[in-house]
Protein backbone atom coordinates (compact mmCIF):
# COMPACT_ATOMS: atom_id res chain seq x y z
CA UNK A 1 0.00 0.00 0.00
CA UNK A 2 2.79 2.34 0.94
CA UNK A 3 5.15 1.83 -2.14
CA UNK A 4 1.39 2.31 -4.48
CA UNK A 5 1.01 5.61 -2.64
CA UNK A 6 5.07 6.44 -3.33
CA UNK A 7 4.83 5.46 -6.61
CA UNK A 8 1.27 7.67 -7.25
CA UNK A 9 2.58 10.56 -5.58
CA UNK A 10 5.89 10.38 -7.88
CA UNK A 11 3.84 10.04 -10.92
CA UNK A 12 2.19 13.20 -10.03
CA UNK A 13 5.31 14.93 -9.84
CA UNK A 14 6.79 13.80 -12.78
CA UNK A 15 3.89 15.17 -14.71
CA UNK A 16 4.09 18.58 -13.17
CA UNK A 17 7.08 18.87 -13.74
CA UNK A 18 6.86 18.29 -17.46
CA UNK A 19 3.80 20.39 -17.94
CA UNK A 20 6.54 23.32 -16.60
CA UNK A 21 9.16 22.50 -18.29
CA UNK A 22 6.10 22.77 -21.61
CA UNK A 23 5.10 25.67 -20.58
CA UNK A 24 8.69 26.99 -20.23
CA UNK A 25 9.37 25.96 -23.14
CA UNK A 26 6.06 27.41 -24.76
CA UNK A 27 6.50 30.94 -23.28
CA UNK A 28 9.85 30.81 -24.84
CA UNK A 29 9.19 30.56 -28.20
CA UNK A 30 6.51 33.00 -27.76
CA UNK A 31 8.55 35.77 -26.50
CA UNK A 32 11.24 34.76 -29.39
CA UNK A 33 8.72 34.84 -31.87
CA UNK A 34 7.28 38.42 -31.05
CA UNK A 35 11.30 39.55 -30.38
CA UNK A 36 12.25 38.47 -34.49
CA UNK A 37 8.57 40.33 -35.51
CA UNK A 38 9.27 43.66 -33.20
CA UNK A 39 13.38 43.52 -34.73
CA UNK A 40 11.84 42.95 -38.27
CA UNK A 41 10.02 45.98 -37.88
CA UNK A 42 11.03 48.13 -35.41
CA UNK A 43 14.80 47.15 -35.09
CA UNK A 44 16.56 46.27 -31.94
CA UNK A 45 15.59 49.11 -29.78
CA UNK A 46 11.81 47.59 -30.00
CA UNK A 47 13.27 44.50 -27.73
CA UNK A 48 11.74 45.92 -24.59
CA UNK A 49 10.32 44.25 -21.70
CA UNK A 50 7.24 46.72 -22.06
CA UNK A 51 7.11 46.04 -26.01
CA UNK A 52 7.63 42.38 -25.67
CA UNK A 53 4.69 41.66 -22.95
CA UNK A 54 2.17 44.31 -25.41
CA UNK A 55 2.92 41.18 -28.33
CA UNK A 56 2.91 38.37 -26.36
CA UNK A 57 0.01 39.11 -24.24
CA UNK A 58 2.95 37.90 -20.86
CA UNK A 59 3.37 39.61 -18.02
CA UNK A 60 6.92 41.98 -17.90
CA UNK A 61 7.54 39.95 -14.68
CA UNK A 62 7.59 36.92 -16.54
CA UNK A 63 9.52 38.04 -19.50
CA UNK A 64 11.81 38.91 -16.97
CA UNK A 65 12.09 35.52 -15.11
CA UNK A 66 13.42 33.76 -18.91
CA UNK A 67 15.18 36.47 -20.09
CA UNK A 68 16.09 39.10 -17.64
CA UNK A 69 15.46 42.84 -17.91
CA UNK A 70 18.70 43.44 -20.52
CA UNK A 71 18.25 43.90 -24.37
CA UNK A 72 21.17 42.37 -24.48
CA UNK A 73 19.63 38.84 -22.76
CA UNK A 74 17.06 39.04 -25.45
CA UNK A 75 19.76 39.46 -28.25
CA UNK A 76 21.77 36.51 -27.21
CA UNK A 77 18.90 34.13 -26.84
CA UNK A 78 17.73 35.61 -30.12
CA UNK A 79 21.02 34.48 -31.63
CA UNK A 80 21.11 30.93 -29.50
CA UNK A 81 18.16 29.84 -30.89
CA UNK A 82 18.35 30.40 -34.54
CA UNK A 83 22.21 28.88 -34.34
CA UNK A 84 20.87 25.79 -33.21
CA UNK A 85 19.73 24.78 -36.83
CA UNK A 86 22.68 26.06 -38.76
CA UNK A 87 25.02 23.31 -40.50
CA UNK A 88 27.86 23.36 -42.44
CA UNK A 89 27.75 25.01 -46.11
CA UNK A 90 27.03 22.33 -48.78
CA UNK A 91 30.48 20.71 -50.52
CA UNK A 92 29.23 22.08 -53.86
CA UNK A 93 31.50 22.97 -56.53
CA UNK A 94 31.53 26.41 -56.67
CA UNK A 95 32.37 28.95 -60.09
CA UNK A 96 32.55 32.42 -60.44
CA UNK A 97 30.45 32.36 -64.18
CA UNK A 98 28.40 29.06 -64.42
CA UNK A 99 24.97 29.39 -63.41
CA UNK A 100 23.78 27.70 -59.99
CA UNK A 101 27.17 26.99 -59.04
CA UNK A 102 28.52 30.81 -58.46
CA UNK A 103 29.58 31.36 -54.55
CA UNK A 104 26.75 34.40 -53.91
CA UNK A 105 23.77 31.63 -55.17
CA UNK A 106 25.56 29.73 -52.63
CA UNK A 107 25.10 32.80 -49.85
CA UNK A 108 21.74 33.61 -51.48
CA UNK A 109 20.98 29.77 -50.36
CA UNK A 110 22.44 29.86 -47.07
CA UNK A 111 20.68 32.56 -45.95
CA UNK A 112 17.02 31.33 -46.99
CA UNK A 113 17.56 28.09 -45.96
CA UNK A 114 17.99 29.44 -42.18
CA UNK A 115 16.00 32.96 -42.81
CA UNK A 116 15.49 33.25 -38.93
CA UNK A 117 19.34 33.07 -37.90
CA UNK A 118 20.49 35.35 -40.74
CA UNK A 119 17.68 37.68 -40.58
CA UNK A 120 18.79 38.15 -36.95
CA UNK A 121 22.16 38.47 -37.40
CA UNK A 122 21.45 41.04 -39.86
CA UNK A 123 19.49 43.43 -38.20
CA UNK A 124 21.91 42.87 -34.51
CA UNK A 125 25.28 43.07 -37.01
CA UNK A 126 26.78 46.17 -35.43
CA UNK A 127 31.34 47.34 -35.62
CA UNK A 128 31.36 45.83 -31.86
CA UNK A 129 28.87 42.81 -32.54
CA UNK A 130 30.14 41.52 -36.09
CA UNK A 131 28.78 37.49 -35.25
CA UNK A 132 31.75 36.41 -37.51
CA UNK A 133 32.07 33.35 -35.27
CA UNK A 134 28.03 32.77 -36.19
CA UNK A 135 28.72 33.79 -40.10
CA UNK A 136 31.36 30.98 -40.89
CA UNK A 137 29.52 29.66 -43.54
CA UNK A 138 29.34 33.16 -45.65
CA UNK A 139 33.18 33.78 -44.69
CA UNK A 140 33.81 30.28 -46.33
CA UNK A 141 32.03 30.77 -49.32
CA UNK A 142 34.29 34.24 -49.24
CA UNK A 143 37.36 32.74 -48.60
CA UNK A 144 36.26 30.54 -51.98
CA UNK A 145 35.12 33.73 -53.91
CA UNK A 146 38.23 35.06 -53.52
CA UNK A 147 40.01 32.10 -54.70
CA UNK A 148 37.63 31.71 -57.97
CA UNK A 149 38.54 35.59 -58.60
CA UNK A 150 42.03 34.93 -58.70
CA UNK A 151 41.50 31.82 -60.95
CA UNK A 152 39.14 33.74 -62.91
CA UNK A 153 42.11 36.77 -63.47
CA UNK A 154 44.54 34.14 -64.61
CA UNK A 155 42.14 32.30 -66.98
CA UNK A 156 41.88 35.33 -68.80
CA UNK A 157 38.25 35.84 -68.05
CA UNK A 158 38.96 39.28 -66.26
CA UNK A 159 40.79 42.63 -67.37
CA UNK A 160 45.00 41.87 -66.44
CA UNK A 161 44.49 45.66 -64.20
CA UNK A 162 41.61 44.27 -62.36
CA UNK A 163 42.12 45.31 -58.64
CA UNK A 164 40.72 41.98 -56.92
CA UNK A 165 40.59 43.10 -53.20
CA UNK A 166 38.66 46.38 -54.60
CA UNK A 167 36.33 43.77 -56.86
CA UNK A 168 35.79 41.40 -53.86
CA UNK A 169 35.30 44.08 -51.61
CA UNK A 170 32.74 46.30 -53.59
CA UNK A 171 31.22 42.26 -54.58
CA UNK A 172 30.89 41.85 -50.44
CA UNK A 173 29.16 45.45 -50.29
CA UNK A 174 26.49 44.88 -52.68
CA UNK A 175 25.27 41.62 -51.27
CA UNK A 176 25.38 42.94 -47.85
CA UNK A 177 22.72 45.75 -48.85
CA UNK A 178 20.70 43.47 -50.68
CA UNK A 179 20.64 40.58 -47.81
CA UNK A 180 19.88 43.72 -45.66
CA UNK A 181 16.89 44.72 -47.26
CA UNK A 182 15.90 41.14 -47.39
CA UNK A 183 16.10 40.85 -43.91
CA UNK A 184 13.87 43.85 -43.16
CA UNK A 185 11.31 42.29 -45.75
CA UNK A 186 11.31 45.17 -48.03
CA UNK A 187 12.27 42.18 -50.71
CA UNK A 188 10.87 38.60 -51.22
CA UNK A 189 13.39 35.49 -51.55
CA UNK A 190 12.97 35.81 -55.10
CA UNK A 191 14.01 39.12 -55.80
CA UNK A 192 16.62 39.03 -53.27
CA UNK A 193 18.37 36.11 -55.79
CA UNK A 194 17.42 38.03 -58.43
CA UNK A 195 19.03 41.21 -57.20
CA UNK A 196 22.28 39.65 -56.14
CA UNK A 197 22.71 37.95 -59.04
CA UNK A 198 22.36 41.06 -61.58
CA UNK A 199 24.69 43.48 -59.30
CA UNK A 200 27.11 40.73 -59.11
CA UNK A 201 27.51 40.22 -62.90
CA UNK A 202 26.85 43.83 -63.99
CA UNK A 203 29.98 44.43 -61.60
CA UNK A 204 31.77 41.47 -63.09
CA UNK A 205 30.82 42.30 -66.82
CA UNK A 206 32.88 45.38 -66.33
CA UNK A 207 35.71 44.12 -65.32
CA UNK A 208 35.72 41.00 -67.45
CA UNK A 209 37.57 40.22 -71.12
CA UNK A 210 35.38 39.70 -73.82
CA UNK A 211 35.23 35.71 -72.93
CA UNK A 212 34.03 37.13 -69.32
CA UNK A 213 31.63 39.24 -70.97
CA UNK A 214 29.96 36.72 -72.59
CA UNK A 215 29.90 34.56 -69.35
CA UNK A 216 28.03 37.27 -67.90
CA UNK A 217 25.44 37.70 -70.84
CA UNK A 218 23.08 35.26 -69.83
CA UNK A 219 22.74 35.83 -66.26
CA UNK A 220 22.24 39.84 -67.15
CA UNK A 221 19.80 39.16 -69.68
CA UNK A 222 17.81 36.56 -67.94
CA UNK A 223 17.68 38.77 -64.65
CA UNK A 224 16.05 42.35 -66.44
CA UNK A 225 13.40 39.52 -68.24
CA UNK A 226 12.54 38.28 -64.54
CA UNK A 227 12.82 42.10 -63.49
CA UNK A 228 9.85 42.66 -66.25
CA UNK A 229 7.79 39.74 -65.49
CA UNK A 230 7.73 40.78 -61.74
CA UNK A 231 7.04 44.21 -62.55
CA UNK A 232 4.05 43.03 -64.63
CA UNK A 233 2.46 40.63 -62.20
Amino acid sequence: MGSAVVGSVESLIERSTDKKVLRRHETVDRVLKAARELLTTDGEQALSLRKLAARTGLSPNTIYAHFGKQRSEIVDALIADALTDIGDVDDRELDVFKAGSTPWEAAVDQYLSHPDFYRAITLLRTGDRPFKHAQRNLIKVGRKAQELLLAALNDGLLKPDTDLPFLFEHLSLLFTGIADRWARQEIDAAAFRRHVLYAVFSALHVNATEAGQFLCAPYLSNTVLARRKARKA
